[in-house]
C-alpha cells in the first residue's frame, strides 16, 4: 500500500477520489462531464454555494466575513495582500497613500511573503519571538538572518504571520499580538485543520492542496469592511472588492478544483468537523515526535514548543544515510519524504487525509532502518 506524506499537493481521502471520479463522467446525472461544465450552469453554481455554507458552518465564520474563492495559489496572494490593504482610505473612501505594513518572520513562507509585499509597501519585519539559530543552520534561516525589526512610518495598514510554517515545520502556539492593526494569516497548511479565533483575525487565506482539496484555487476569508480600498494599480482579477461582487466568479472558474473542495468540506463534515482534524492531528504528531525524540539515529531539529502538528521535518545523524534511507521507504509504500530542497533531510507531512496507520508504519520503517544502521 502506498502513503503519500507530500507537502502538497497532499494525499485525498479515498472517499473523495472515488466521488471525483465519478464527477468526471456528469455531475448530478447531467451526462456532461465535469471538466466541461460551464462555471455558469446552475449545477456547477450550486457547487459555489455549498463550497461557501460548508466552509462557514465547519469554521464558525461571522457573517461579518466575506468568503471568496480564486483560480490561482496562495503565492498569488502574496501580492494581492498588500495591493488591496496597503492603501489607507482617503476622505473619498478609495485607497489613499501607501501605509507601511508588518510581517512576522517565522520561516521559509513569512519571509517570501514579506519579500513580495516590499514591491508593493514599506515591509516592517519581525522576527517571531521564538526563532532559533538552526541546530545545523538551516532551520528558520531565512527569518533568522533578517533584522527583528526594519524602522516603517507610524501607521500601518495591517500584519501577516503564518501560522504553519510547512518548510521549517514551525507552529504559531497562538497568534501574534496585532492590538490595532488588522492581522491577516496565510493558513494554505492548517485551514480546516483545526478552529479559527475570528476575534484575532481579519483575514485567513489558503490555497487548497492541503486540506482543501487539489491544487489551482485558493480560499480568502476577509472581513468586509476592509474590502474596497485596493490600490490603483490592482488588476480586476486580484481586486477583492471586485471578485466579491462578481460572487468569486470575474473569470472562468476552475471547476473541478472547486468540486473537489465541496468533497473535502464535505468529507471533512463527516469525519466530525475542525474539532476531530485538530485531535486526529495531535495525535499523529505525538507518534511521531515521541519516536525520533527517543531515536538514536533521527532527530527533530524543532523546539518542543513551536513544533508543527502537520509538518515533521527531522534530520538523520549520519546524513550520508538520507539517501538511502529515502529510496528504501519509497520502497517501501513510503513516498515523498523527502525534505525541501531549501533545507535538505527528511519530512513528514500529515494533513487531514492522513492516516494514523500510515505514521504507524512509518515509525516503523525508520524502526527498522535505524537497528540496520546504528
Amino acid at each position: 500500500m502506498i502513503h503519500n506524506f507530500s507537502a502538497g499537493p497532499a494525499a485525498l481521502p479515498d472517499a473523495v477520489v472515488q466521488g471525483l471520479r465519478d464527477d468526471l463522467h456528469g455531475l448530478e446525472d447531467s451526462g456532461i462531464p465535469l471538466l466541461g461544465l460551464s462555471h455558469r450552469d446552475p449545477r456547477f453554481l450550486k457547487q459555489m454555494t455549498q463550497a461557501e455554507q460548508l466552509l462557514r458552518r465547519l469554521l464558525a465564520i461571522p457573517d461579518t466575513f466575506a468568503v471568496l474563492l480564486f483560480p490561482f495559489g496562495a503565492t498569488a496572494h502574496f501580492s494581492a495582500v498588500p495591493l488591496n490593504f496597503a492603501g489607507l482610505p482617503d476622505r473619498e473612501g478609495g485607497a489613499g497613500r501607501v501605509a507601511s505594513v508588518r510581517y512576522h518572520l517565522s520561516g521559509y513562507w513569512s519571509e517570501k511573503a514579506a519579500s513580495e509585499a516590499g514591491r508593493y509597501a514599506p515591509v516592517e519585519r519581525v522576527a517571531a519571538p521564538f526563532l532559533w539559530p538552526g541546530a545545523d543552520g538551516t532551520a528558520a534561516a531565512a527569518a533568522a538572518a533578517t533584522p527583528a525589526v526594519v524602522q516603517a512610518p507610524a501607521a500601518t495598514a495591517y500584519a501577516h504571520y503564518c501560522p504553519n510554517e510547512t518548510i521549517d515545520g514551525i507552529a504559531w502556539p497562538a497568534p501574534p499580538e496585532s492590538v490595532g492593526v488588522p492581522l491577516l494569516a496565510d493558513a494554505s497548511s492548517c485551514l480546516l485543520a483545526g478552529p479559527v479565533d475570528w476575534s484575532r483575525h481579519a483575514g485567513v487565506y489558503a490555497s487548497a492542496q492541503k486540506n482543501l482539496g487539489v491544487a489551482g484555487l485558493s480560499v480568502l476569508l476577509v472581513r468586509r469592511d476592509l474590502l474596497g480600498c485596493a490600490l490603483p494599480p490592482t488588476p480586476a482579477v486580484f481586486d477583492y472588492a471586485a471578485v466579491a461582487a462578481s460572487a468569486s466568479l470575474p473569470n472562468t472558474a476552475n471547476v473541478f478544483a472547486v468540486r473537489a473542495l465541496v468533497r473535502m468540506l464535505a468529507w471533512c463534515e463527516e469525519q466530525g468537523g475542525v474539532d476531530e482534524m485538530a485531535r486526529r492531528a495531535r495525535q499523529r504528531s505525538a507518534l511521531l515526535y515521541s519516536f525520533l525524540d527517543a531515536s538514536r539515529l533521527y532527530y527533530s531539529p524543532v523546539p518542543r514548543a513551536v513544533r508543527s502538528m502537520l509538518n515533521v521535518p527531522f534530520r538523520l545523524r549520519r546524513p550520508e544515510l538520507t539517501a538511502p534511507c529515502l529510496t528504501a521507504a519509497a520502497s517501501a509504500g513510503l513516498q515523498q519524504l523527502a525534505g525541501h530542497r531549501s533545507r535538505g533531510g527528511m519530512r513528514a507531512s500529515m494533513y487531514n487525509a492522513m492516516s494514523m496507520e500510515a505514521v504507524e508504519r512509518l515509525c516503523d520503517f525508520l524502526s527498522e532502518f535505524e537497528h540496520l544502521h546504528v
